[in-house]
């Protein structure tokens, strides 16, 4: 049988899934009020962007409130691979690197002061 895990054994990058199916990262010690969060990441899902406080959980990572024990914790992995979100989109579609490029964007200082509004100092 294996150890069950406690919501101090949570770590920033590792992804849970909730009882309903939907994955979440974990962020530790942020700026949000709540500090530890939970957040979706994933662009192609209903969720993406949500986020739920660490602080709503238990120890046994079940969901404060029983009423919502949809987003009890199931299942926490550690990715294999980091991937950016560009490589992630990369991946999952039919594009070839060798086939995008980046062009840069070439202007004089009084162009860069006008479009950033700074003053550039040498």
């Amino acid at each position: 049988m294996m150890e069950q895990l406690t919501k101090s054994d949570l770590r920033t990058g590792m992804h849970v899934v909730t009882r309903e199916g939907v994955e979440f990262v974990v962020l530790k010690d942020t700026l949000f009020a709540d500090g530890d969060i939970l957040v979706a990441p994933h662009e192609e899902d209903d969720n993406h962007g949500n986020w739920l406080s660490l602080d709503k959980y238990n120890d046994n990572l079940t969901f404060g409130d029983a009423e919502f024990n949809y987003f009890d914790i199931v299942r926490v992995y550690q990715p294999k691979y980091e991937f950016t979100t560009l490589e992630y989109k990369l991946d999952c579609s039919d594009v070839d690197l060798s086939d995008i490029i980046f062009a840069e964007e070439v202007m004089t200082k009084a162009e860069a002061e006008e479009k950033f509004g700074i003053r550039i100092v040498d």
